[in-house]
């Protein structure tokens, strides 16, 4: 099967598998190439952006070979507590990769501990200009919404390069960050 390459896509919600489904490629190039249908088919899949909860995954796979999963999350915009658990590697990166100005504003009405960790993880220089830019008073909830999803987005992609993890996005393999996923409607 060296010319086929096999893709496992997965389908659910929340931290339910709710179908799966195997696709049979022909590959085109090395494995790792990027002119592979199966690397391109899966590389769109993984970036669909699904409502209310759901999420879609696929992945090139070998024959018998494990498989890890990074599950697309869903976060409510509107609190701002996955600041609260990444760890400071994780939002130094975001944080280089945001505007001031957003993470400013997204920062507004969330508690003292949150903005603690922040400027923790951002220089001197930049902690003050934050700052300064929360004293904003006209800041509203609108406003406040675009920022966080501004940075979540930010979140999003550096997870799914691999350059963040996030716990429990990671569905297979029973690892660190790792959970054991359902079926829909079995325990």
């Amino acid at each position: 099967m060296a010319d086929k390459a096999i893709v496992l896509t997965m389908f659910g919600e929340n931290d339910s598998v709710e179908n799966v489904s195997v696709s049979l490629f022909d590959a085109t190039g090395s494995y790792y190439s990027k002119n592979n249908n199966a690397e391109n088919y899966c590389e769109n899949i993984n970036n669909l952006e699904l409502k209310d909860n759901k999420w879609v995954y696929a992945s090139v796979i070998e024959d018998n070979e494990k498989i890890r999963m990074k599950k697309p999350f869903a976060i409510d915009v509107t609190n701002f507590e996955i600041i609260d658990t990444l760890d400071d590697r994780a939002l130094q990166k975001i944080f280089r990769e945001a505007s001031t100005t957003n993470i400013a504003i997204a920062l507004k009405d969330v508690n003292e501990e949150t903005k603690e960790k922040v400027f923790r993880n951002v220089s001197k220089r930049i902690a003050a200009i934050i700052k300064e830019d929360m004293e904003l008073n006209n800041i509203c909830n609108e406003d406040v919404i675009i920022a966080r999803k501004k940075i979540i987005e930010i979140i999003k992609q550096l997870n799914r390069d691999g350059n963040i993890i996030i716990a429990g996005a990671d569905l297979l393999g029973g690892g660190i960050g790792t959970h054991q996923f359902k079926t829909a409607g079995h325990e």
